[in-house]
């Protein structure tokens, strides 16, 4: 069984005085693995620049967008559809409400 989600994104900055260039990055994109899928992504912002992808030393996914006409605002927006694959639950090994509880008021938790 597997289970939706939308995920939506929004930033607004605003600038007192008029930016002439400007380089964004958002690590703001769902993650896909074993556990979920990445169905549905859409990008947007209010600067009509190009989003360029690419993953950082650490493995995470970098969305970056270069400005180079001059602006004072500059909104983006990520739209995402999640697939998450619910696990099956284990037929043996489950714990009795009892033990559950006595593990979690053990002072060692």
């Amino acid at each position: 069984m597997t289970i939706q989600y939308q995920i939506e994104y929004h930033t607004h900055n605003v600038y007192e005085y008029m930016v002439s260039e400007a380089f964004y990055e958002f690590i703001v994109v769902p993650g896909a693995d074993t556990t979920q899928a990445v169905t549905d992504l859409h990008f947007r912002n209010n600067l009509q620049v190009e989003a360029f992808h690419h993953t950082n030393p650490f493995g995470f996914k970098i969305t970056s967008l270069r400005a180079v006409k001059p602006f004072k605002e500059f909104e983006f927006w990520l739209k995402a559809t999640v697939e998450k694959i619910q696990p099956a639950f284990p037929q043996s090994g489950q714990l009795s409400v009892a033990e559950e509880l006595a593990i979690l008021a053990d002072y060692t938790f």
